[in-house]
């Protein structure tokens, strides 16, 4: 069996916009969550409306891991970029992705990172795809 491409949104049109990539998409109540399912490529696709919010995010991830066998976790979502010279429509490829809101924190007995590096291989990989480019994400 083949493992899934998971991608992971917040959102109802973030979600739909992410299935239409895929052939053959069906969608499915999956727990409290909308479970998109099809093809994407030779790959089976999985798209996971989990709601707003980083306990959403990462409990959907979690299930994700444990149910649907991921090659790989995308969280997609649309957002504007801080360049004005970002064409709306542009798939930003992330240097880094900075997380503005736990930056914000202070004072806290323990280090939590706020800025997280991708996987250099697959981000030159998705690079590659037309209309992409390359930046830094901001997150809250």
């Amino acid at each position: 069996m083949q493992q899934t491409i998971v991608i992971i949104t917040a959102h109802a049109f973030e979600a739909r916009a992410a299935a239409q990539a895929g052939t053959g998409v069906t969608r499915e109540p999956w727990g409290q969550w909308m479970l998109y399912r099809g093809d994407l490529w030779d790959r089976p696709l999985a798209v996971i409306r989990c709601g707003p919010g980083k306990t959403a995010a990462a409990a959907a991830t979690q299930a994700s891991i444990q149910y649907l066998d991921p090659a790989v976790l995308l969280s997609f979502g649309v957002a504007g970029s801080y360049e004005s010279t970002t064409a709306e429509g542009t798939m930003v490829v992330p240097r880094a992705v900075v997380d503005v809101a736990l930056s914000e924190l202070g004072g806290l007995p323990v280090e939590i990172p706020t800025r997280f590096e991708p996987d250099e291989t697959l981000r030159r990989a998705l690079l590659e795809v037309p209309g992409t480019s390359d930046g830094i994400v901001l997150c809250w």
